[in-house]
């Protein structure tokens, strides 16, 4: 099985997986009504950036990577914590921003707000 994914949108950083430039990845835009453009290389996206070797943050900071918005609960924060655990990354801020409260953060309940997500239910609590 092959240990990175193709390029692009896809950026090898060391320590980090799934690491890309959302402005790159625009499969079907007029799928937005109304479109709404995001610059490439402007704003990225990963997996675990607690995990970067310091050649990805220098890459990382050459990027102008300055914040890093951690969408996850409180309650999966602790729960990864042993695998990877929060540190500060030289040059950069971390601001959390759970997407999903404590009680929401349940695998099974994540699943079903992303299932009504995509079926544009907003009535999912």
């Amino acid at each position: 099985m092959a240990t990175t994914l193709p390029s692009p949108p896809f950026i090898n950083l060391p320590g980090i997986y799934n690491f890309r430039s959302i402005g790159t990845f625009s499969p079907d835009p007029s799928a937005l009504s109304p479109p709404i453009p995001i610059r490439p290389h402007y704003i990225f996206r990963s997996a675990q950036p607690y995990s970067a070797s310091p050649s990805a943050i220098s890459h990382m900071k050459a990027l102008n990577i300055t914040t890093i918005f951690d969408l996850r609960s409180p309650v999966e924060t602790e729960e990864t914590a042993a695998q990877t655990p929060v540190r500060e990354l030289e040059g950069m801020q971390r601001v959390s921003i759970p997407i999903f409260d404590d009680r929401g953060f349940k695998e099974q309940k994540v699943a079903g707000k992303l299932e009504a997500y995509f079926e544009n239910d907003t009535a999912v609590g």
